[in-house]
């Protein structure tokens, strides 16, 4: 599928991991985990860590109430390492962010023709949004962002751990982030690498663009895309877009 009128186009949303900033999650989450192990093994069992970790996160993701992504996130943990314990291991989950975080970011590459395309659309007069997925705490995403070679003050919004109640790849997430600029899907434009949750954006009428090199698949779970080409391309087609009147 591909969309030919782009005239409308006001707003881009870009995903982070995989498509600003080059990386794989295997190797990302490799290192993540490692610290977590250190870091906890005195407040839950860790042997189990990664099955404890990406059950918390798909609980994050799927929940559908009231609580912020942030309040499931660390009631999740605290089943493991008991509530009496949350507010040190928040404590502690914190502190690694401020201090060790940035051991991961040998696990990433920026990506220059990017970096390029977001700049170009904040010149043609496009409100931009990282619309990065909400499920781990705030104080990374900055950093992410710099190992891309860019700043959050180059984007108009930014989705919130603390703050939001919905993750990709519900059609909620992407409505709520429109709802919140005044934008209709139409204005819209969704860049990213992961068919699923990043695609899952086409369900809602917003134009996607899958990002090649980093793609990211699951065996049924995958949706379609308006565009798909490699950051080179990508870059030629904000090229070709016109200013935001």
């Amino acid at each position: 599928m591909r969309k030919e009128t782009t005239d409308m186009f006001t707003t881009a949303l870009f995903d982070l991991d995989g498509t600003l900033l080059r990386m794989t999650n295997e190797d990302f989450f490799d290192i993540m985990l490692a610290s977590y192990r250190r870091m906890f093994a005195d407040l839950m069992p860790v042997d189990n860590i990664r099955e404890v970790f990406f059950k918390v996160i798909g609980e994050v993701i799927n929940h559908m109430s009231e609580r912020t992504n942030e309040q499931v996130f660390y009631d999740g943990f605290a089943r493991y390492c008991g509530q009496e314990n949350i507010a040190e291991f928040r404590r502690r989950l914190l502190d690694y962010y401020k201090n060790d975080y940035g051991e991961l970011r040998a696990a990433t590459h920026p990506n220059a023709e990017m970096i390029e395309a977001v700049r170009l659309l904040k010149e043609k007069g496009f409100t931009l949004v990282m619309a990065t997925n909400p499920v781990f705490p705030d104080e990374g995403v900055a950093q992410r962002v710099s190992w891309a070679g860019l700043s959050l003050d180059e984007f108009d919004y930014v989705t919130s751990f603390a703050e939001d109640r919905y993750a990709k790849p519900h059609v909620e997430f992407f409505y709520d982030i429109l709802k919140k600029l005044g934008r209709d899907v139409s204005e819209c434009l969704y860049v990213g690498n992961d068919r699923y949750e990043d695609m899952a954006a086409t369900g809602t009428g917003i134009t996607t663009w899958l990002i090649d090199g980093y793609v990211r698949t699951r065996p049924d779970r995958n949706f379609d895309h308006s565009y798909r080409g490699r950051p080179k391309a990508f870059l030629q087609f904000v090229r070709e877009l016109p200013p935001v009147r």
